[in-house]
C-alpha cells in the first residue's frame, strides 16, 4: 500500500508538475537527508536455505521498521535457528507430544515471540506461509493500489511536494525531484504501522521479533 502511494504520486508529479525537467542519466546516485532526532529505517530482509525439515528450499523475509527489528539480515543461519525450524515443521501442525525434550523449551520461546501458536495438543505457524511456486501472488492484489487508489490523496501530496521542492531545491537539481519524492516516502512505513497499531489491526511484538511482517516460502522438490 505504502508503495503503490509513493508510486501514485512520484507518477503525478510527473505528469502534472515536472514534465519538462530533464532527469539525470548517470548508473546512480546518492543523497540524504539531515538527521532530526529519528531514524527512518524500514525495510526489507531475508534470507534462503536449503535442505530444511523436509523442504528442498525456503526463505524467510520481514519488513522491519522502528518496533520491528531486522529478523533475517545476512549471515542468518536457519540452520541454527530451532524457531525458525519449529516454525517449518509446524506448518501442517505439529504435535507437541512428539517433541524432544530439548525442543520444548525453544518451542514456548517461538510461542512467546510469535513464531508459534497453539490449538490444544498442537502447535502451529504463525508466519505467513506460501508456496515457491506461487511466487509473486502475493503482491497481484497490492500492485492493482498503484492504478487509480489514493488518486484524490496522491493529487493533495504532490501538489505540496511540487510546492516545497520548487521552493527548496536548485533550479540545476530539479531534475532530482524523484529523490526528493523518495525521502518524503521514508517516514510512511512507520505512519502507517502506528496507525494500524492504533486501530487493533497489528500488534508489535515486545522485543521487536515476531510473525507481524514476515512470511516464509516453501519448496518441497
Amino acid at each position: 500500500m505504502i508503495e503503490a502511494f509513493e508510486r501514485n504520486t512520484s507518477r503525478i508529479l510527473q505528469k502534472k508538475y515536472f514534465s519538462k525537467e530533464n532527469e539525470p542519466d548517470r548508473p546512480f546516485t546518492v543523497y540524504g537527508y539531515v538527521y532530526n532526532g529519528k531514524s527512518y529505517n524500514g525495510g526489507l530482509d531475508g534470507i534462503y536455505a536449503n535442505n530444511q525439515c523436509g523442504y528442498f528450499r525456503v526463505s524467510f523475509v520481514n519488513i522491519y521498521t522502528s518496533r520491528i527489528k531486522q529478523h533475517f539480515s545476512c549471515g542468518h543461519d536457519v540452520g541454527n535457528d530451532i524457531q525458525l525450524q519449529l516454525a517449518l515443521r509446524a506448518i501442517n501442525g505439529l504435535d507437541i507430544n512428539s517433541l524432544l525434550e530439548g525442543e520444548k523449551e525453544h518451542a514456548a520461546k517461538a510461542v512467546e515471540c510469535g513464531y508459534l501458536y497453539r490449538e490444544g495438543e498442537t502447535l502451529y505457524t504463525k508466519i505467513l506461509i506460501s508456496d515457491m511456486k506461487d511466487d509473486g501472488r502475493l503482491f497481484k492484489i497490492s500492485r492493482k493500489l498503484e492504478k487509480g487508489y489514493f488518486e484524490a490523496q496522491a493529487q493533495e501530496a504532490a501538489e505540496k511536494l511540487s510546492k516545497l521542492i520548487k521552493k527548496a531545491v536548485p533550479d540545476y537539481l530539479l531534475g532530482e525531484w524523484r529523490h526528493v519524492n523518495s525521502l518524503a516516502y521514508l517516514p510512511l512505513i512507520d505512519m502507517t504501522v502506528e496507525e494500524l497499531i492504533k486501530n487493533g489491526i497489528l500488534t508489535p511484538p515486545e522485543d521487536g521479533v515476531g510473525a507481524e511482517g514476515c512470511w516464509a516460502e516453501v519448496r518441497k522438490d
